[in-house]
């Protein structure tokens, strides 16, 4: 009676999905912070920066649907494998070039597989997950993430400062290959296989779950200022002489994590409103210290405020946008939502790229706070009346 009322959560798939999803990560969070340098190095300036951020975010984007088409209809395992391969062999060419129009060109393909590989781990991840403890799971799964972001910046940067470029990329790429290895021991779950696959040609319309657009539609404007945080952090902490961009990333994870240990259980049983409501508020106080009050000590409380607030978001809403979904639909669920967040990622890169050259990093922080308003107001006003929202399907949740 027990274990149906709470349900294992640690499973041998589960660790090993995390950690899969951890070290994958690990190899991507050094180069969040180290690229922007690698562009100037090749001669790009901040928009070139921004654009790099952009191209990435879009090429994932683009190839997500396709993705979520693939895990509900095709080999799960498969794509996986492929995926992380994919970015070992993009890292890897990083190393030989030259030229920042090359690097824009592999920018976009490395989105490809970054696309594969993080909407399949998130789906095979929900697989497993007991409906009862989804939330509290995808925080912890989240967590892993948030584990690689608080020490791979920071090793990165004294990575390509102490060895350069090439061993920087050698590094990255040589965790790829170590998510690879294990992935191969993971046991994915079988779904129900139709008795004829659809055509990709004939199921566009249900590449987008609909289910999942409220959630979605929601993070993607909370993206946006996140865009310009990873895109463009570390170069502003160098130009300002603030601080140190590596220490800031080490406490953003830190506050994320810790928000995500509990904003799972209290999504779980009180739903998104109150996460939404300390979320939005706390990343905004950070945008404001960075725009209008920069410090040493700001710069780094405002990392602490915008761990709390993206590591409480990022969870409820990805529970928000896979909570209704069938099984043979999460593919498609995992595929939008996590579109709707590489969007506004790669959004968030490109405009504030403009934005600094133009009118400076202050005021680029600043302007990035008007997506927020964005989004709680299309959480207020759209999201939270939704199928998918807590309140409205509370039977299906417990």
């Amino acid at each position: 009676m027990n274990t149906q009322q709470n349900p294992k959560l640690w499973t041998k798939n589960f660790i090993l999905l995390s950690i899969t999803n951890l070290v994958m990560f690990l190899g991507f969070h050094m180069l969040m912070s180290t690229f922007p340098f690698f562009v100037r190095y090749l001669g790009g300036d901040e928009v070139m920066v921004g654009l790099t951020a952009g191209l990435f975010s879009v090429s994932s984007l683009l190839m997500r649907p396709a993705v979520g088409w693939y895990l509900d209809n095709q080999n799960r395992r498969l794509l996986l494998w492929i995926g992380l391969a994919g970015l070992a062999a993009v890292t890897i060419i990083y190393s030989i070039l030259t030229a920042v129009m090359l690097a824009l060109v592999f920018r976009l393909v490395h989105g490809v597989f970054w696309g594969a590989t993080s909407t399949s781990l998130s789906t095979n991840v929900s697989d497993i997950l007991p409906r009862t403890r989804f939330s509290e799971g995808m925080s912890f799964f989240g967590l892993t993430a948030t584990i690689s972001m608080s020490i791979a910046p920071f090793i990165g940067l004294v990575v390509m400062e102490q060895m350069g470029f090439t061993k920087l990329f050698y590094f990255s790429a040589a965790l790829s290959v170590a998510s690879l290895i294990l992935a191969m021991r993971i046991g994915f779950m079988k779904i129900e296989k139709k008795r004829e696959k659809e055509h990709f040609s004939k199921s566009l319309k249900k590449l987008i779950s609909k289910s999942a657009l409220p959630a979605s539609i929601v993070m993607f404007f909370f993206m946006i200022p996140y865009g310009a945080i990873t895109t463009f952090i570390a170069l502003y902490s160098v130009d300002s002489a603030v601080g140190s961009g590596g220490l800031f990333f080490v406490l953003l994870a830190i506050s994320n994590g810790l928000s995500r240990l509990m904003s799972g259980r209290v999504c779980d049983r009180k739903g998104e409103d109150i996460i939404v409501y300390v979320a939005i508020p706390a990343v905004m106080l950070s945008l404001i210290m960075l725009a209008f009050f920069l410090t040493p000590a700001t710069f780094y409380l405002s990392a602490i405020f915008y761990g709390i607030g993206f590591g409480s978001m990022a969870p409820a809403m990805q529970a928000m946008a896979m909570r209704i979904s069938s099984p043979e639909r999460r593919g498609s669920a995992s595929s939008t939502y996590l579109s709707a967040f590489d969007m506004g990622i790669g959004f968030g890169g490109m405009i504030s790229g403009v934005f600094v050259k133009y009118f400076g990093y202050g005021n680029m922080y600043a302007l990035m706070g008007l997506w927020l308003i964005a989004s709680l107001a299309c959480y207020v006003f759209w999201a939270r009346k939704s199928a998918s929202a807590f309140q409205n399907c509370r039977d299906i949740v417990r």
